[in-house]
């Protein structure tokens, strides 16, 4: 009796461990799973990051290159105007206003 007794014990100490064995495993895949999606999301996530960094460069690019024309333009226009209108007097508050690309720009003011 005792012996059987002892026998049934470990058949179940063995499933048991069978048993952890089998769950450990599993546990494993699914947290190797989850790795790999979060990998991918990361993945995801900095290929974003780096495109909106790209996109903000452009943009940053795009900004400059149409504050540096402008201001250039602005300065030919004032250069041509003051040579222009050198030694003559200088225009009333009236006249000083000039339509220029569709914008009011203020000349000798």
């Amino acid at each position: 009796m005792e012996r059987s007794h002892l026998s049934d014990l470990m058949g179940n100490v063995q499933k048991m461990h069978n048993d952890l064995e089998r769950s450990g495993e599993n546990d494993r895949r699914r947290l190797e799973n989850q790795l790999q999606m979060l990998e991918g999301q990361t993945y995801v996530f900095r290929t974003a990051v780096e495109l909106v960094k790209i996109n903000r460069l452009l943009f940053q690019t795009r900004f400059e290159d149409a504050s540096v024309a402008r201001t250039r333009l602005s300065s030919a226009y004032f250069l041509a105007e003051g040579h222009r209108t050198q030694g003559t007097p200088r225009p009333t508050r009236q006249s000083c206003t000039h339509s220029y690309f569709h914008s009011s720009i203020v000349v000798g003011c």
